[in-house]
């Protein structure tokens, strides 16, 4: 009898990416379903870890027009879902609202979730320019920092790139989050 090795958050993480891949639609909107019980008995780490997974691989999708009843497609709906579902919890657990008048509560430091999904999808794209970066951001909805929204009037990571006044900040930001994540 060959000895059961513990799960270990990689283990756990590796079946996860797996689950996400090859899991039909029911289990996909079963998870949605039941996510607000599931996810309230889970360790905070384990819902970072698996939110960052759910968004680079969200992240890694190329951006493209197809019909929605493309299944590949529909997957990548329950994967935004999925993600949703994670936020809210770890968000509801920081003390924060999931929404505050339609924009994502940010902190300017710490474990602020809006930061770790922008740099996972940083890590995944290590090598696109950060005119692409920042429409995947876009897409990924990511949050811009509150400051920037208020004082120049961008609504969006592709206006502020554009905007000469915070394209150096965002080069900057990225080259940080470069650093701040290890090469895959």
């Amino acid at each position: 009898m060959a000895d059961e090795q513990p799960e270990t958050a990689e283990t756990l993480g590796k079946v996860f990416d797996d689950w996400l891949i090859m899991a039909p639609t029911h289990e996909f909107e079963e998870f949605i379903a039941k996510a607000p019980q599931e996810l309230s008995t889970m360790p905070m780490e384990f819902l970072r870890d698996h939110k960052a997974r759910v968004d680079a691989r969200l992240a890694a999708e190329p951006v493209k027009t197809v019909f929605m009843s493309d299944p590949h497609e529909i997957r990548v709906r329950y994967w935004h879902e999925i993600s949703e579902r994670f936020g809210a919890e770890i968000n509801w657990r920081s003390g924060k609202s999931a929404e505050v008048g339609g924009h994502s509560v940010r902190s300017t430091r710490g474990d602020d979730p809006e930061v770790a999904k922008r740099r996972s999808i940083v890590k995944t794209n290590r090598t696109k320019k950060a005119e692409e970066l920042c429409k995947l951001f876009d897409f990924n909805n990511v949050c811009l920092p509150r400051d920037w929204e208020d004082g120049f009037a961008v609504k969006s990571w592709v206006d502020a790139y554009n905007n000469p006044k915070l394209k150096h900040s965002i080069l900057s930001l990225i080259s940080r989050d470069k650093k701040a994540t290890p090469k895959p």
